[in-house]
């Protein structure tokens, strides 16, 4: 099954609709350039309540995903299972991803076009790579 967001539709109205899909299907929600519908201090309402609430609900899985990590809610990645960041331009987005992957900037700082550094928050374990390899 496939939902597709129309752009012109409000993200509360899709974030609602998301919510009920719970109810119909184990679903899995791709939210792309969070920054651009979210702010670094508060989730909006809908969304938060899909990323705190939807994998309660049935949703299989919510990928929240963005190149502004900096410029995004905070709500996604404290409730995130896993954290994943590639190479990023900005100085403030690369020390405030390393501060919530617990590794020094240098390590984020560093990354190769298709290399990543992940943090499993059930397991605690840090690991990196290359999406080639």
């Amino acid at each position: 099954m496939s939902l597709i967001v129309k752009p012109c539709l409000s993200f509360g109205r899709a974030a609602r609709s998301l919510l009920s899909l719970y109810q119909v299907c184990n679903a899995a929600v791709v939210a792309e350039e969070t920054a651009d519908v979210t702010s670094p201090s508060k989730a909006p309402y809908w969304w938060g309540q899909l990323i705190r609430k939807g994998r309660a609900r049935g949703l299989s899985s919510i990928f929240a995903l963005t190149q502004r990590p900096a410029e995004s809610d905070k709500t996604a990645i404290g409730n995130a299972t896993l954290f994943r960041t590639g190479r990023l331009k900005r100085a403030d987005d690369r020390k405030m991803v390393a501060k919530e992957l617990d590794v020094h900037v240098s390590e984020v700082t560093g990354l190769k076009p298709l290399d990543f550094v992940e943090r499993d928050d059930v397991t605690g374990k840090v690991r990196k790579g290359n999406l080639c390899k």
